[in-house]
């Protein structure tokens, strides 16, 4: 296992599926929606039952706050006789039926002590220790936290509350009101349990004070007899969040009236936008204000310190007081047990937003830490199954078709020889009878790695536009290939970090890959859903499987074999493989991964800032002033889908920029200068486009887009400097809909200093500063790329390197140009496999077991 000395249980225990800490709702939830995918898992509760703050640490009042349709949990509804509000008691009938249904048989009294992950095996070690203190040691390829939000109870530091001498109780130990009749008790807390308590204890004849330290939201449950959170969540799928704030608080007005009267501050911002920002919960009321306007409830300032029998409050009022009982809310306990990761912060919560916080790395999963509820925790749950039972599949099939081979082969006399017939390999040991000469191992202490696959063709790092296209050439031409791709899906850069508005720039006939043209229903400049139907379906056209997860550690080319070698991490399980074979295939492309420059100031602006790949609409910068830094294709475009949904963007020029009408006369820009560039020289083509542009466009340099010197075609094939083609950028830039503005020189607080000296506001900056090939991070030992990770060679020589090496994708022509270098390679590779393939057998020298798949 790897760092044997600190194993520490004296049990230890595989488990075949995802490890579950916690088996409340959200634990619940994973463990049947992990059910109805098929995949096995194990569960711990700490206590011994399940939903236990629920069964144990709630008062006997309690009702679900949220009409019941929000609160179900995935696959099995509330039953039709529960009301629109259940009560405590039909919510654990509830979730013990849906255990039941479920089958789940969660592991009781297991406290979770600790749980790493180990980078040495890849795998998470969990921790546990039962009632009679035995200790248990899982270990697991996967890990879901379900212990969420509210696992301990949190007792804040007040001066004097050990002096205090009366009855002090926390929220989860207060069950009703009916031990407190005629006490004089002060409710520490204003949320939900605190204004609830209040509520409970006045109708059992006590005198409840609360403790309002700082603003809070109350809103009415019901507006006339409509769930008022029901209709947060349908206005905001039509309205932006900060006009549902204003609306819900017009509402509240109108039903409860103005509630600052009673000493309740309402907050600056909004409830909802308080929500999804910092957490903090609004109070749905259920008859507790009514209780404050007559005075039964009475609410008093911050606690100052406690007396003997007595409070103190900043207001320097002292009251006697016969108990106390604190609701001052709950903790994710996560940070006392979960060692050695940063997913998670220091309170407990993960560090990515909603709805990015259910997924980690190394296999680490978080389910219930949205602070959106139960329906927060439903959701998680059915996307961290949907993951896990693709990863559970693959390894599933991988185990199905994998052949392992174990032998005993001793150092320096051992010799695997593979038999070469058609695509499939067969492996022999063969050992030299009365032989002691040294066979000389190259490089063995990482020769190959624990798992090791030989690959009966090219190798192609990506999976995107370029490696299908090398792809579907390489299997016209009957060569077989392993692709691999770092991410989930093909064309992760098209689906995942690419806006909701995008079309193509360029015609169509100009970006179809080779073999397969776009559907003649396809418009001239297809938009991103069916540029991605279309990748799909050429995939599937030409049965392209990539090995989707697998990143690529390392690939160099080992000279004493002559053959590639690529490491890879299955991102997924951590596990490692390393892939040989004769010929490797760069098809990562130009735009693997972000730029963010270097400004001054960048990290104290403390407001948003976006890339441009995280981008995908307006509509949440509605009345917004957004930077867009950049003034290319994607910084125009952008600053043109703000204008349209009524944001306020202003554009960083800092260098000049060639832009061109995308038609002219119904015509491509693009297709007339490719026909041209038959006929005359680039420069010539160069001033015809530039004066065109002027006729359509006019005069851009008033405007604050000047143009270099170098033309727009000759700028792109020397610096790879992609024109803009205007797709209404440009008028609203006219109209001052969209602000030119000149470089920054650094960022303050909330605002931007230009290098003109103007200091601006800025709400939101979305960085369109670009991309850059990551190929240099991991090929080693080639000199046929650059330190900016392109070719060294120019157009058209730079699909071909030495030693079996390609590249696919580099050329600065966009998709046409991907297309032309992967017929080149699958013509080249056709070439070099039937070489190959006469001869009949070949010798590599191996040391460790080696699984034979391609």
């Amino acid at each position: 296992m790897g760092d044997n000395h600190n194993f520490p249980s004296g049990r230890c225990m595989w488990v075949n599926g995802p490890i579950i800490v916690g088996a409340g709702p959200s634990g619940l939830a994973v463990a049947a929606s992990l059910k109805e995918s098929g995949v096995p898992y194990v569960i711990f509760e700490r206590s011994d039952c399940i939903a236990s703050l629920w069964q144990k640490q709630t008062y006997n009042r309690l009702k679900l706050h949220l009409p019941k349709k929000f609160c179900q949990l995935p696959g099995l509804p509330f039953p039709d006789s529960y009301p629109e509000y259940p009560c405590k008691n039909q919510f654990i009938d509830y979730l013990e039926s849906y255990a039941k249904h479920f089958d789940i048989c969660p592991r009781f009294n297991q406290s979770v002590q600790s749980a790493r992950y180990e980078n040495t095996s890849g795998l998470w070690r969990v921790r546990t220790v039962g009632l009679q203190n035995e200790e248990i040691e899982y270990i697991g390829k996967w890990l879901v936290v379900a212990t969420g939000e509210n696992a301990d109870r949190v007792i804040p530091e007040f001066e004097g509350l050990r002096e205090f001498g009366s009855d002090i109780i926390h929220a989860c130990d207060y069950k009703s009101g009916e031990s407190y009749r005629g006490k004089k008790v002060l409710v520490v807390g204003c949320g939900n349990s605190g204004m609830e308590v209040c509520l409970d204890l006045s109708n059992y004849e006590s005198f409840p004070s609360m403790v309002v330290r700082d603003s809070v939201h109350v809103l009415p449950r019901e507006v006339y007899g409509k769930s008022t959170f029901e209709m947060s969540v349908f206005l905001m799928k039509w309205l932006p969040l900060w006009l549902v704030d204003k609306i819900m608080l017009a509402l509240s007005w109108l039903v409860l009236g103005n509630v600052e009267n009673y000493g309740l501050k309402r907050p600056a911002v909004g409830p909802l936008q308080l929500k999804s920002t910092q957490g903090r919960t609004p109070v749905l009321d259920i008859g507790a204000l009514d209780k404050i306007k007559s005075g039964e409830i009475e609410v008093v300032p911050g606690v100052k310190r406690f007396l003997p029998g007595r409070v103190e409050f900043l207001d320097g009022h002292v009251l006697d007081f016969d108990a106390v009982v604190m609701a001052t809310g709950y903790r994710s306990n996560v940070p006392y047990w979960l060692q050695g990761t940063d997913f998670f912060s220091k309170n407990g919560l993960p560090m990515a937003q909603f709805p990015n916080s259910w997924k980690g790395k190394t296999g680490l999963y978080a389910v219930g830490f949205t602070k959106r509820g139960l329906a927060g925790a439903s959701s998680d749950a059915v996307k961290v199954a949907k993951d896990l039972s693709e990863v559970w599949r693959e390894e599933t099939k991988q185990a199905s078709y994998v052949t392992e081979m174990n032998a005993d082969v001793r150092p320096n006399l051992a010799l695997f020889v593979l038999s070469l017939d058609s695509s499939v390999f067969s492996f022999q040991l063969s050992i030299p009878k009365n032989t002691t000469t040294s066979v000389e191992m190259p490089d063995n202490h990482d020769f190959l790695s624990q798992k090791c696959m030989w690959v009966n063709g090219p190798i192609i790092v990506g999976a995107g536009p370029a490696g299908l296209a090398v792809a579907a050439s390489l299997k016209k031409n009957e060569v077989p290939y392993v692709i691999l791709e770092r991410s989930d899906c093909i064309a992760s850069l098209w689906q995942k970090r690419t806006y909701d508005r995008l079309k193509l720039h360029l015609p169509k006939q100009f970006c179809q890959l080779p073999g397969l043209p776009f559907p003649d229903t396809y418009p001239e400049y297809p938009c991103k859903k069916q540029f991605i139907d279309y990748l799909e379906s050429y995939a599937k056209h030409f049965d392209i499987e990539p090995r989707f997860n697998q990143t690529v550690l390392s690939a160099k080319f080992d000279e004493t074999s002559g053959l590639w070698r690529v490491k890879t991490i299955v991102e997924t399980s951590k596990s490692e493989f390393e892939y040989i074979g004769r010929w490797l295939v760069v098809a990562t492309g130009e735009n693997a991964e972000r730029v963010i420059p270097e400004i001054e100031g960048l990290k104290e602006f403390g407001s948003e800032i976006t890339h441009v790949c995280d981008y995908k609409s307006g509509e949440a910068y509605r009345g917004k002033k957004v930077l867009v830094v950049g003034c290319g294709n994607s910084g125009m475009e952008v600053c043109l889908d703000l204008c349209d949904h009524n944001a306020s963007p202003s554009m960083v020029v800092r260098n000049s920029v060639h832009v061109l009408p995308r038609e002219v006369l119904g015509k491509s820009v693009f297709e007339l200068a490719v026909s041209l560039m038959k006929w005359i020289p680039l420069w010539l083509v160069d001033k015809i486009l530039l004066v065109l542009a002027w006729f359509v466009l006019g005069n851009m340099e008033k405007y604050g887009l000047k143009r270099p010197s170098a033309g727009p075609l000759e700028l792109k094939n020397t610096q790879g400097k992609t024109p803009v083609l205007d797709i209404g950028a440009l008028a609203k830039i006219k109209s001052a809909e969209i602000e030119v503005v000149p470089g920054i020189k650094k960022f303050l607080p909330g605002r931007v200093e230009l290098v003109d000296g103007h200091i601006r506001n800025v709400d939101s900056v979305i960085l369109a500063t670009g991309y850059r090939s990551n190929v240099p991070s991991w090929l080693q030992g080639s000199d046929f790329f650059n330190k900016d990770g392109f070719p060294k060679k120019q157009f058209p020589n730079s699909w071909k390197g030495k030693s079996g090496l390609y590249t696919v994708g580099f050329t600065r022509r966009g998709l046409a140009g991907a297309s032309a270098d992967a017929i080149r390679i699958a013509k080249d590779l056709g070439q070099a496999w039937k070489q190959e393939t006469e001869q009949a057998k070949k010798l590599v020298i191996l040391r460790r077991r080696c699984i034979s798949h391609f």
